[in-house]
């Protein structure tokens, strides 16, 4: 046997038909993957299609000239135009209800196309948090109004008692310390009974 009846002899080992890389079907044209690019393109295109004709037609039933290509939008052909049919409509206005009513009706159409402010979603939030840092500070001021009041009574206290522990030599209280309170706390005692 030479070496061409070799390749061509089938051996039951290797398939007689190459197989394909990836793992794909060897005829691969008999089943469709369902998705067909020239397809879908086509169609897409004659549903352009319809949509401008339609689009054409509503143009020219308004009384618009359709346009081609990218002069397709619609542009209004005189705003010279649109005036004067705003005057015939304000005159034959007037003439039914009175010159008072078209000024208010000229002056409700400014105030719609006046764009109007956004309201604040957050209004109501800084209302709060405003209140809530001045009772924050109100609260802060006491307290601190309340520290100096106590850092200032305790000094005091201080030199009371100090004065009250004062001895003399022998030992005994110095009596005009002693005295000097006593006349203090009197006289604080006729200005709380007077308030």
């Amino acid at each position: 046997m030479d070496n061409r009846d070799k390749k061509l002899k089938y051996d039951g080992r290797t398939p007689s038909r190459p197989m394909p890389r990836s793992g794909r079907r060897p005829y691969r044209s008999q089943k469709s993957s369902g998705y067909d690019k020239r397809a879908m393109a086509e169609a897409r295109f004659e549903k352009n299609a319809r949509l401008l004709k339609g689009y054409r037609k509503a143009m020219q039933k308004e009384g618009y000239d359709a346009g081609k290509g990218a002069s397709r939008k619609r542009v209004r052909d005189d705003k010279d135009k649109w005036d004067q049919e705003r005057d015939k409509s304000t005159a034959e206005i007037t003439e039914k209800r009175g010159e008072g009513y078209v000024k208010k009706q000229l002056q409700m159409d400014e105030r719609k196309r006046k764009k109007p402010k956004k309201s604040d979603p957050f209004r109501k939030a800084r209302a709060i948090a405003d209140s809530r840092r001045t009772e924050k500070e109100e609260e802060c001021r006491r307290r601190e109004d309340g520290q100096a009041e106590a850092a200032r009574k305790r000094v005091e206290r201080s030199k009371t008692t100090k004065k009250l522990r004062q001895r003399t030599r022998k030992g005994q209280p110095v009596m005009r310390n002693i005295v000097e309170n006593l006349l203090h706390k009197v006289k604080q005692r006729t200005k709380a009974d007077q308030n």
